[in-house]
């Protein structure tokens, strides 16, 4: 009975091991990808701010034409302040399409980090699993061989009388 105690104890702490082993791991891939993800976004955040921005510059570019052709100064005047508003849109909308991929990547660095933290506090907790299982058959054969001796306990164990 006792070697069965301690034989099936042993297997679950080695168990438990192994599944903290395991969680530990795929917490350290699943940061892997996630930060794999990020950098995508931001570089794909960048690459849509330049375009915006050119297309702000070919716009106003098209609206200054517009205006010398009919016969505006677009330097001056109130022309003057319609291109300076149209580069300030398109400069809040360069901006703002910066500022939104990169909370899109910092929130994906985030879950990185949490999923390795939740990988090594499963490996932590597989530690004190496997402990208590041990220490439970420990446990288990030393009272088990105390009940087991008789009435008089560690006497009967060893072979004394009384």
């Amino acid at each position: 009975m006792i070697p069965m105690l301690i034989a099936g104890s042993t297997l679950n702490a080695v168990g438990s091991l192994v599944q903290g082993q395991q969680a530990d791991a795929l917490g350290r891939r699943n940061q892997e990808a996630l930060n794999q993800q990020s950098e995508a976004v931001r570089g794909s955040t960048y690459a849509r701010e330049g375009s915006k921005r050119r297309q702000g510059a070919q716009a106003a570019s098209s609206q200054r034409a517009a205006l010398l052709q009919g016969g505006i100064d677009p330097t001056s005047g109130t022309a003057a302040f319609g291109v300076a508003q149209s580069m300030r849109d398109m400069e809040m909308d360069a901006l703002y399409t910066r500022y939104e991929g990169l909370l899109q990547s910092r929130s994906l660095e985030d879950q990185g980090r949490m999923e390795r933290y939740q990988g090594k506090a499963a490996k932590m907790n597989s530690y004190f699993s496997a402990a208590s299982s041990l220490m439970m058959a420990g446990y288990g054969a030393y009272a088990g061989g105390y009940f087991a001796a008789g009435q008089n306990g560690y006497a009967s164990m060893v072979g004394m009388s009384t």
